[in-house]
């Protein structure tokens, strides 16, 4: 006895979650993202991507330890540390994933006056 599939037995239904195709656009957005920031403008393609998998995105860097922060209105995405709980949490320190180093004075100073000019330069204020 031959059966015979159409087209149509072929596709995946729309209630179905989606597969292993996904996952290449996953990896490739995380990588993306553990390297630095996303900008809407350098990729296009990646940030869909990003909009569609936010929340697979989100339960996956948790597991790191890390929080996607996402601005829609200015165009960018990064992923940065959870805030460690406090003394009295009963709640395991985990190991940072990235190391904090402090910075000198004069980077301290330089740092804060360039943010000081943006600023003033977002609020439009006269240089």
């Amino acid at each position: 006895m031959k059966h015979s599939m159409d087209d149509e037995d072929l596709a995946p239904s729309p209630a179905e979650p989606p597969g292993p195709a996904a996952a290449p656009d996953l990896s490739v957005l995380l990588i993306g993202l553990l390297k630095g920031v996303l900008y809407r403008e350098a990729d296009e393609r990646q940030w869909s991507s990003l909009l569609q998998l936010q929340a697979r995105v989100r339960e996956y860097v948790a597991v790191l330890a890390l929080e996607l922060v996402l601005d829609e209105a200015e165009g960018y995405a990064f992923l940065r540390g959870r805030p460690e709980p406090a003394d009295d949490d009963p709640a395991p320190r985990l190991p940072r994933l990235v190391a904090r180093r402090p910075l000198s004075y004069p980077v301290s100073l330089l740092l804060a006056l360039l943010r000081k000019k943006l600023a003033e330069f977002d609020a439009g204020a006269p240089p």
